[in-house]
This record gives structure tokens, C-alpha cells and sequence, in this order.
């Protein structure tokens, strides 16, 4: 997990294109404020060498967290992933309309 965090601040890293992780089975994604924890891919198998997410530590919900970054590392195949920073930016209360995709 690392390495991603350290490519990732690399002017080559900072530059490219790192996809988006996939979501694991189980995981649930609200449009405007990112991932839960569940979603990280890790373990799953992986062709790219590197990927990132924005996890949305407020699942339940609660008031005053941050979205944190993650990143993952294809190790052997599969990937590894960690958190890279603590972000900046304040969860978004993702009612119904955000869990659903309605």
C-alpha cells in the first residue's frame, strides 16, 4: 500500500491517470461523498498496478468526519490497501436518495 501512497506524490503519479478502485462485493457507494470502508478491494484480484478511493468513514453516518484517501497496491496479483491521508473534506449527509441511486 505504500508504494501507491508514494507514487501517488510523485510528479509522475500526481500526472496519471490512477483509476478508481473497483468496489468490492458488499461495499456501497454514495455519489456525493465516496465509499464505506467495505468497498476497498482488498484481496481482490487486480491488473493495474495501482488504484485509488475515497472512503466515506460515516457509515452509520455521524456528524464532523472527513472522506479519507486510499490507495491500493496490485501486490501478486491482488491488492493491498491502506489509507494514504486523512481528508479534508466533511461527509455529506448521504440520505435515501444517495443509498439508492434513486
Amino acid at each position: 500500500m505504500g508504494q501507491a501512497c508514494d507514487y501517488l506524490q510523485t510528479a509522475a503519479g500526481n500526472a496519471s491517470n490512477t483509476g478508481m478502485c473497483p468496489v468490492a462485493p458488499g461495499g456501497t457507494c454514495f455519489p456525493s461523498s465516496g465509499c464505506d470502508p467495505k468497498s476497498l478491494p482488498t484481496g481482490m484480484a487486480c491488473s493495474e498496478q495501482y488504484c485509488i478511493a475515497g472512503i466515506d468513514p460515516c457509515v452509520p453516518l455521524a456528524a464532523n468526519e472527513h472522506i479519507d484517501f486510499y490507495a491500493c497496491t496490485c501486490v501478486s496479483g491482488h491488492w493491498d490497501c491502506g489509507i494514504c491521508a486523512q481528508g479534508a473534506s466533511t461527509c455529506i449527509d448521504a440520505g435515501p436518495d444517495d443509498a439508492t441511486g434513486d
